[in-house]
């Protein structure tokens, strides 16, 4: 586990993913720190119906779906007598490493219930709860551009649009599983200005950025059953209102990730919310 008053350093892979140094961007001027009530409710809204959308696509089939669950599958390494994630480079933006423990007991209680549903022989891959984070900003997926600023200008540019955020907390109630198996908890807060900033100040990062507030908490990786199946599918609508715990997000790291779900990064920076 890393240091968490780590400060700007060169990760020893870094020079090889990053492009020399050039002109940064300005990071955007920060926002009042009091959100409307109806900010709130338009972004609590607007993951509801997130969520439903995911659920309502995975409810169309009885089983999951070979072709589905090989979404899931490509991130593995299947023939390797433990089951463990894919090598590849991601840079990102994330809060977590590690979640309060409250909330880790409850997630991972409540995954076990929804993974004790499933049949033994079924390969599953399970996050470990020191692990789990929101990702608030994806700057670099595999196979796409590398940033065109040196590690430490983009930690320098990261630095610069969380220190001007307010600090707010995410709510997490029910999970949703996705027809590739994903298996997710369902957060629900104030993340857009976060985002928007971090978008703003980096707009060389990822076109490809999660909505939600989701944290992720397993990949179902063979199809279940129908019987299975109908009883996730139930689980979900019986406990969507239950609540399990709060993120507060005060803090966000930036971290060089090598490998899926966090089994090998570096934080290059850890940066405070306004206070």
């Amino acid at each position: 586990m890393e240091d968490e008053r780590c400060v700007v350093r060169e990760d020893r892979h870094g020079p090889a993913l990053f492009a020399a140094p050039r002109a940064m961007p300005h990071s955007p001027n920060p926002a009042p720190g009091v959100t409307e009530p109806r900010a709130a409710s338009r972004a609590l809204a607007r993951a509801q119906m997130v969520y439903d959308e995911i659920h309502g696509r995975t409810t169309a089939y009885t089983d999951f779906d070979e072709t589905q669950l090989d979404g899931s599958r490509q991130y593995f390494d299947l023939a390797a007598p433990q089951l463990r994630t894919l090598s590849f480079d991601v840079l990102t933006c994330l809060v977590g490493l590690e979640i309060p423990s409250t909330l880790q007991d409850s997630l991972s209680d409540r995954l076990e219930e929804i993974l004790s549903i499933l049949p033994k022989s079924t390969r599953v891959y399970r996050v470990d709860s020191r692990l789990m984070h929101w990702e608030a900003h994806i700057i670099r997926r595999p196979g796409e551009p590398v940033p065109p600023f040196a590690l430490d200008e983009v930690a320098e540019i990261f630095d610069g649009a969380v220190s001007g955020s307010q600090p707010f907390g995410i709510t997490y109630r029910g999970f949703f599983v996705s027809s590739d198996g994903t298996i997710a908890f369902q957060g629900y807060g104030e993340t857009a200005h976060l985002r928007s900033r971090l978008g703003a100040a980096m707009p060389f990062s990822s076109p490809r950025q999660n909505e939600t507030g989701h944290i992720s908490g397993a990949r179902i990786l063979d199809p279940v059953g129908p019987d299975a199946f109908r009883r996730l599918l139930e689980l979900r609508r019986s406990t969507q209102n239950d609540v399990l715990g709060v993120l507060p997000v005060h803090k966000v790291k930036l971290v060089l990730e090598r490998r899926w779900y966090l089994e090998d990064y570096t934080i290059i920076k850890a940066t405070d919310l306004a206070s």
